[in-house]
């Protein structure tokens, strides 16, 4: 995904949410320096060794389930890979959210600033296949792409271009 926030305050970009479980995968970043990687009711943080404020950005994470093993890519620098949830499974007929969770709607904790080119694919990429991502280029058999993606836009959402 890419993104560009217009603000400071905490706020959720990505939350995967089912009836079990309201946060069963998030992205979330509570401050301008870290992100949160939430999975099944687990939290690790991250911190990006150059934090952006008032940019575009390019995050990618890749989660093995079966290993729990997390790579966090962000502006196309690997942070530290780190073990999470081994043996987790994430629960289908889920809703996926973009700018908040399932708990924050309306709340001050919802994005505020641009989004673009969140895709999802059913398996880890390849660090070749996440730098062909960053460029915007194509990666075969996605789970869904942005180009493709089926939405509702709700509240002060607004559908344009992207400039990045």
């Amino acid at each position: 995904m890419r993104f560009n926030p217009s603000q400071i305050l905490p706020y959720t970009l990505f939350s995967y949410s089912t009836k079990p479980n309201a946060k069963d995968f998030q992205i979330v970043k509570p401050n301008s320096i870290m992100f949160h990687l939430q999975i099944g009711g687990m939290t690790h943080t991250i911190a990006p060794r150059k934090p952006s404020l008032w940019e575009w950005q390019h995050l990618c994470v890749a989660w093995d389930s079966t290993t729990g093993l997390v790579h966090f890519w962000h502006n196309g620098d690997l942070l530290s890979r780190f073990v999470m949830q081994k043996g987790y499974k994430i629960s289908q007929n889920g809703t996926f959210l973009l700018g908040h969770d399932r708990d924050s709607w309306g709340k001050k904790d919802s994005f505020v600033g641009e989004m673009a080119d969140v895709n999802m694919w059913p398996r880890v990429l390849k660090p070749d296949e996440i730098h062909l991502v960053r460029k915007n280029d194509e990666v075969p058999n996605p789970l869904f792409t942005w180009k493709a993606l089926n939405y509702t836009p709700f509240g002060g959402i607004r559908v344009e271009e992207a400039l990045h």
